[in-house]
């Protein structure tokens, strides 16, 4: 039960049966942790030492049991000092196409789980740098190529990194014992996603308070003309405007809510996630109403330039958001 099962390439870390495996202090660990709405619990094995501790508490929160487990570990385990191999590599490979963002492929790829992760409540995005010939750096650890084909740590030795090549023979995946990491393109990073969302809501924002008012001066001092038809449009801005800027902060709320509450991931779609997704979708085609305003504002002349640029720049970036909340799967109601 405690022998290793897989690892996703040859190194100290896997899976055994129900098992993590890692390092601590140089001993080999067995472990398992789980939780639901109102409790969690965290058992380890430390196999050369008999060892064996089960922590169980009634809150969801997840410091406690790691700290409980960290301090019995530094009682029962002893010291261990790590060689200091100051390994140098095998061979002057050229490590640039192995430098990039990777993202563990260990999370769900629909929905409100998907979004909370590009949002940060979830995961992290892990960068790898090239740093020189046969050499790259993760974390600001330095990793050599060995004669294995593998990427050692220079100072332990053991903790072995591998990468795997798609069938043009570019660099697709990142693997370290049981985790395996997609490649990401730049697009896909976090924070250039985290961008386009916050800069539509940004945009929104300006669009439903500070441009109105602009609007409604200039056309008080006779800078601006009005007639029913911009009239009609420019409200139908301010509607859609409000209801995007409205959508996003109730998704922030809903998703921190489920955040809170991860159980509700495991019985199926609630009433917040369907009323959520509803909302979005009502926002979605309410604002495309925006491109349209734009495109009526150039071919009639409506407006000053500048707003008419404002308003090409904010249904970019409003197509932009769309595009990303499709990358996310929150379009429609996919669970």
């Amino acid at each position: 039960m405690h022998r290793q099962q897989f690892t996703a390439n040859p190194s100290p870390y896997g899976i055994a049966y129900a098992f993590q495996e890692s390092k601590n202090r140089g001993m080999r660990v067995l472990d398992h942790s789980g939780g639901q709405l109102g409790f969690s619990s965290y058992l380890f094995l430390v196999p050369e030492l008999n060892l064996g501790v089960f922590i169980s508490q009634n809150v969801r929160e997840n410091s406690f049991r790691w700290a409980v487990a960290h301090s019995i570990m530094e009682t029962f385990i002893p010291e261990f000092a790590y060689p200091d191999l100051q390994l140098e590599p095998a061979n002057a490979l050229d490590t640039r196409p192995y430098a990039g963002v990777y993202r563990n492929t260990g999370y769900t790829h629909h929905t409100f789980e998907k979004m909370a992760y590009v949002l940060g409540f979830i995961g992290s995005d892990l960068s790898i740098q090239s740093a020189g010939s046969g050499a790259i750096l993760i974390n600001d650890q330095r990793y050599v190529l060995n004669n294995k084909g593998l990427f050692v740590h220079t100072r332990y030795g053991f903790v072995a990194r591998n990468f795997l090549k798609d069938q043009n023979e570019k660099v697709a995946h990142h693997t370290y014992g049981k985790d395996v990491f997609e490649r990401i393109s730049w697009w896909e990073r976090k924070e250039i996603l985290q961008f386009i969302l916050a800069l539509s809501m940004a945009l929104s924002l300006w669009h439903v308070t500070i441009w109105p008012w602009l609007i409604r001066q200039r056309i008080r001092k006779g800078i601006m003309a009005s007639s029913r038809g911009r009239k009609f449009w420019r409200r139908l801005i301010y509607t859609a405007s409000g209801l995007w800027f409205i959508t996003f902060v109730l998704f922030f709320a809903v998703t921190s809510l489920l955040m809170e509450r991860p159980v509700q991931f495991d019985y199926g779609a609630t009433l917040e996630m369907k009323v959520a997704l509803g909302v979005l979708l009502f926002a979605i085609i309410s604002v495309l109403a925006i491109p349209t305003a734009t495109i009526l504002a150039w071919s009639k002349g409506w407006w000053s330039i500048p707003n008419r640029i404002g308003l090409t720049i904010y249904s970019l970036f409003l197509f932009g958001a769309i595009a990303v909340l499709g990358y996310m799967n929150m379009i429609g109601f996919q669970y």
